[in-house]
This record gives structure tokens, sequence and C-alpha cells, in this order.
């Protein structure tokens, strides 16, 4: 193969995975679009008919398998999982109270401001 036809080998998948990236996005989108619609269409069907509403259908469409609602003093509340902070591992510093002094033998402090180090001895 030379490299003219290498080049227009290329080129066509480029273009191939950039169709499939668009159709991907679009077809998330229209998903999403179709969930709002349904949504809508139920909320609008409670106000019509003035009857009760199915709360079980309605949970489910609300709520994915990550969302948890619970129920506390009658009133209910919607988990929803949040990023971690991060660990105080990733912390290259030692805690003060945990570093011992080499002059005294005491922790909280280093040598260089140990009390004792700087006190006249008797």
């Amino acid at each position: 193969m030379d490299d003219n036809q290498s080049l227009r080998v290329s080129q066509a998948l480029d273009k191939l995975a950039k169709t499939i990236l668009e159709q991907k996005d679009s077809s998330s989108y229209n998903e999403k679009l179709r969930r709002l619609e349904e949504l809508i269409n139920t909320i609008l069907q409670i106000n019509s008919n003035g009857s009760k509403m199915d709360t079980a259908k309605l949970d489910s469409l609300l709520r994915d398998d990550d969302i948890e609602i619970i129920e506390k003093n009658h009133q209910q509340y919607a988990l929803i999982p949040v990023i971690p902070p991060r660990s105080a591992a990733a912390s290259k510093h030692k805690k003060r109270n945990k570093i011992r002094c080499s002059y005294c033998n005491e922790t909280g402090h280093t040598r260089a401001n140990c009390e004792k180090r700087f006190q006249p001895r008797q």
C-alpha cells in the first residue's frame, strides 16, 4: 500500500469514528428528551385527572440506581452520592503532634523549638 492509499484509509476511519460518536451523542440526547417528555406527561395527567398519582411509576422514572430515597419523621429525603474528599494520606506533611523532639524526646515539637534546650541548666 502506498502513502496515498494509507492516507485515504486513515481519513475514512476518522470520518467513521466521528460519525459513530455523533450518533452516540444524539442517541443519549434523544433518550434524555424521551424521559423528560414522559415525566412531563405524567405530571400533566396528574393535574388533568385530579386523581392521585402513581408514585411507584414516578419514582422509577425519576430515580436511577444511585439515588436512594429514605423517610424520616414522615418526610422523604433523596440521598445522592457525592465524590468523597481527598484523603489525608495524599498530604506529604507530617502532623506536628506526632513529631518527636531529638533533645528531650517529647512529642509535639522539634529540637529547634524545644523549650528545655533554651532553659539554663541548674
